[in-house]
């Protein structure tokens, strides 16, 4: 009996995410816009919306595109930008970035 009660619960659980999962990528979207605009003023401030939108991303299993994938540290979820708290190179057929605050290296392959 216990098992049917959990198992209808998180039936409900899985649908109200899918449900939700649109309003979470809109919300992550302007959350980055935002990010953007105000990282020259305010950094501080772009990195609590890039953390906010990673906690969205977890909470509703919403995969992010791959360039907004790369504006985002994967160790500290910072707000990266190339040439200010980030730096991007190109080496053998690769794109490696390395974020500025904490150091961590992501490669991505070149098509």
């Amino acid at each position: 009996m216990i098992d049917k009660i959990s198992k209808r619960k998180k039936k409900i659980f899985t649908n109200n995410r899918n449900k939700y999962g649109k309003i979470a990528e809109e919300r992550i979207n302007i959350l980055l816009k935002e990010a953007e605009k105000n990282f020259s003023n305010h950094p501080e401030r772009s990195h609590r919306y890039a953390e906010l939108a990673h906690k969205l991303k977890l909470k509703y299993k919403v995969k992010l595109n791959p360039v907004i994938k790369r504006r985002l540290c994967k160790n500290c979820h910072k707000f990266m930008v190339p040439g200010k708290n980030c730096r991007v190179r190109v080496h053998s057929s690769r794109l490696i970035y390395t974020c500025g605050e904490c150091g961590t290296v992501r490669r991505f392959g070149l098509k």
